[in-house]
Protein backbone atom coordinates (compact mmCIF):
# COMPACT_ATOMS: atom_id res chain seq x y z
CA UNK A 1 0.00 0.00 0.00
CA UNK A 2 1.32 3.48 -0.96
CA UNK A 3 1.07 6.58 0.76
CA UNK A 4 1.89 9.85 0.14
CA UNK A 5 3.57 12.54 2.52
CA UNK A 6 3.55 15.78 2.46
CA UNK A 7 6.22 17.73 4.30
CA UNK A 8 5.60 21.23 5.75
CA UNK A 9 9.08 22.67 5.66
CA UNK A 10 9.43 26.71 6.93
CA UNK A 11 12.43 27.90 5.28
CA UNK A 12 13.55 31.00 7.28
CA UNK A 13 16.78 31.04 4.98
CA UNK A 14 16.92 32.65 1.52
CA UNK A 15 18.25 30.81 -1.80
CA UNK A 16 18.16 28.27 -4.16
CA UNK A 17 17.08 24.76 -2.03
CA UNK A 18 17.06 21.08 -3.09
CA UNK A 19 15.21 18.37 -1.35
CA UNK A 20 14.98 14.72 -1.02
CA UNK A 21 13.69 12.60 1.19
CA UNK A 22 14.94 8.96 1.71
CA UNK A 23 12.64 6.82 4.39
CA UNK A 24 13.40 3.38 5.77
CA UNK A 25 11.03 1.14 7.17
CA UNK A 26 11.50 -0.12 10.86
CA UNK A 27 12.70 -2.98 9.72
CA UNK A 28 15.20 -1.20 7.78
CA UNK A 29 14.42 -3.59 4.88
CA UNK A 30 12.94 -1.04 2.60
CA UNK A 31 14.00 2.49 1.54
CA UNK A 32 12.13 4.65 -0.91
CA UNK A 33 13.51 7.99 -2.33
CA UNK A 34 11.76 10.80 -3.42
CA UNK A 35 12.35 12.60 -6.68
CA UNK A 36 14.38 16.22 -5.84
CA UNK A 37 12.31 19.19 -5.51
CA UNK A 38 13.72 22.86 -6.18
CA UNK A 39 12.24 24.93 -3.37
CA UNK A 40 13.21 29.29 -4.23
CA UNK A 41 13.19 31.41 -0.89
CA UNK A 42 13.62 35.49 -1.45
CA UNK A 43 13.07 37.82 0.44
CA UNK A 44 12.55 40.56 1.27
CA UNK A 45 12.03 42.77 -2.26
CA UNK A 46 13.99 45.78 -2.82
CA UNK A 47 11.15 48.09 -1.51
CA UNK A 48 10.49 46.69 1.44
CA UNK A 49 14.33 47.29 2.26
CA UNK A 50 14.37 50.53 1.11
CA UNK A 51 11.35 51.46 3.25
CA UNK A 52 13.63 49.70 6.27
CA UNK A 53 16.47 51.21 5.47
CA UNK A 54 15.69 54.66 4.69
CA UNK A 55 17.08 56.67 7.16
CA UNK A 56 20.14 54.69 7.16
CA UNK A 57 20.63 55.56 3.78
CA UNK A 58 20.45 59.59 4.67
CA UNK A 59 22.30 59.01 7.69
CA UNK A 60 25.29 57.76 5.69
CA UNK A 61 24.11 60.63 2.60
CA UNK A 62 24.71 62.95 5.73
CA UNK A 63 28.26 61.72 6.70
CA UNK A 64 29.31 61.84 3.21
CA UNK A 65 28.39 65.52 2.75
CA UNK A 66 29.89 66.28 6.09
CA UNK A 67 33.28 64.76 4.88
CA UNK A 68 33.30 66.60 1.77
CA UNK A 69 35.88 69.97 1.83
CA UNK A 70 38.43 71.52 -0.03
CA UNK A 71 40.61 69.00 1.56
CA UNK A 72 38.90 66.42 -0.08
CA UNK A 73 36.11 63.12 -0.22
CA UNK A 74 35.11 60.04 0.64
CA UNK A 75 32.32 57.61 -0.16
CA UNK A 76 30.42 55.59 2.89
CA UNK A 77 28.60 52.19 2.00
CA UNK A 78 27.34 48.94 4.22
CA UNK A 79 26.12 45.64 3.31
CA UNK A 80 22.23 45.17 3.78
CA UNK A 81 21.49 42.04 5.17
CA UNK A 82 18.60 39.54 5.92
CA UNK A 83 18.26 38.26 9.50
CA UNK A 84 16.49 35.40 10.68
CA UNK A 85 15.55 34.74 14.09
CA UNK A 86 12.55 33.05 15.74
CA UNK A 87 10.87 32.25 12.14
CA UNK A 88 10.90 36.02 11.57
CA UNK A 89 12.90 38.05 8.77
CA UNK A 90 14.21 41.66 9.19
CA UNK A 91 16.31 43.92 7.17
CA UNK A 92 19.07 45.34 8.73
CA UNK A 93 22.45 46.77 8.25
CA UNK A 94 26.28 46.83 9.34
CA UNK A 95 27.73 49.67 10.23
CA UNK A 96 28.76 52.25 7.92
CA UNK A 97 32.12 52.16 6.44
CA UNK A 98 34.26 55.10 5.07
CA UNK A 99 35.82 55.11 1.43
CA UNK A 100 39.31 56.02 0.91
CA UNK A 101 40.22 60.00 1.04
CA UNK A 102 40.00 61.10 -2.47
CA UNK A 103 42.20 64.14 -2.00
CA UNK A 104 41.79 65.73 -5.81
CA UNK A 105 39.10 65.86 -8.54
CA UNK A 106 39.92 64.13 -11.17
CA UNK A 107 40.04 60.80 -9.07
CA UNK A 108 37.27 58.64 -9.03
CA UNK A 109 35.88 57.91 -5.67
CA UNK A 110 35.21 54.71 -4.16
CA UNK A 111 34.21 52.54 -1.36
CA UNK A 112 35.13 48.80 -0.32
CA UNK A 113 33.00 46.31 -1.80
CA UNK A 114 34.60 43.36 -0.16
CA UNK A 115 32.97 39.98 0.56
CA UNK A 116 30.32 40.71 3.26
CA UNK A 117 30.56 38.77 6.10
CA UNK A 118 27.36 35.50 6.28
CA UNK A 119 26.50 34.42 9.58
CA UNK A 120 24.80 30.91 8.65
CA UNK A 121 24.52 28.40 12.15
CA UNK A 122 24.49 24.94 12.02
CA UNK A 123 20.99 25.18 14.18
CA UNK A 124 18.97 26.92 11.44
CA UNK A 125 16.38 28.02 14.63
CA UNK A 126 19.70 30.50 15.07
CA UNK A 127 20.12 34.01 14.15
CA UNK A 128 21.47 33.70 10.75
CA UNK A 129 22.71 36.97 8.67
CA UNK A 130 22.58 36.76 4.73
CA UNK A 131 23.41 39.34 2.89
CA UNK A 132 20.72 40.61 0.13
CA UNK A 133 22.04 44.15 -0.59
CA UNK A 134 24.54 46.85 -0.69
CA UNK A 135 24.47 50.78 -0.18
CA UNK A 136 26.65 53.21 -1.21
CA UNK A 137 27.18 57.40 -1.42
CA UNK A 138 28.46 59.06 -4.65
CA UNK A 139 30.58 62.18 -3.67
CA UNK A 140 29.20 65.70 -4.05
CA UNK A 141 31.93 67.58 -6.53
CA UNK A 142 31.08 71.02 -4.20
CA UNK A 143 34.63 71.71 -3.51
CA UNK A 144 35.27 70.99 -7.54
CA UNK A 145 35.58 73.24 -10.22
CA UNK A 146 32.87 73.89 -12.29
CA UNK A 147 34.86 71.67 -15.23
CA UNK A 148 34.70 68.51 -13.37
CA UNK A 149 31.50 66.68 -13.51
CA UNK A 150 30.23 62.88 -13.76
CA UNK A 151 27.03 61.40 -15.13
CA UNK A 152 24.42 60.75 -12.42
CA UNK A 153 23.65 56.94 -11.22
CA UNK A 154 25.35 54.32 -11.34
CA UNK A 155 29.06 54.32 -12.40
CA UNK A 156 30.43 51.37 -14.67
CA UNK A 157 31.66 49.75 -11.68
CA UNK A 158 28.70 49.72 -9.32
CA UNK A 159 27.07 48.00 -12.58
CA UNK A 160 30.06 45.50 -12.84
CA UNK A 161 29.71 44.80 -9.30
CA UNK A 162 25.75 44.45 -9.36
CA UNK A 163 26.26 41.60 -12.14
CA UNK A 164 29.23 39.84 -10.29
CA UNK A 165 26.75 39.70 -6.80
CA UNK A 166 23.44 39.72 -8.08
CA UNK A 167 22.18 41.86 -5.34
CA UNK A 168 19.97 44.82 -4.93
CA UNK A 169 21.90 47.51 -4.69
CA UNK A 170 21.76 51.67 -3.57
CA UNK A 171 22.92 54.47 -4.50
CA UNK A 172 22.94 58.14 -3.03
Amino acid sequence: MSQKVVPRIFLSIPGEWKFKLVVQNEKKDTIRVSKVENVEVWFPDPLEIEAALSDDMYEAWNETLEDASEMGRREKSFWIYAVAKNGEVSVQRDEIKDGPWIMNCDETAHTDFTAPEIISPLDPLDEAWYPIGFFHTHTPLTYCPPEAHRGVGFSGGDIQAVGAHGIAFYLL
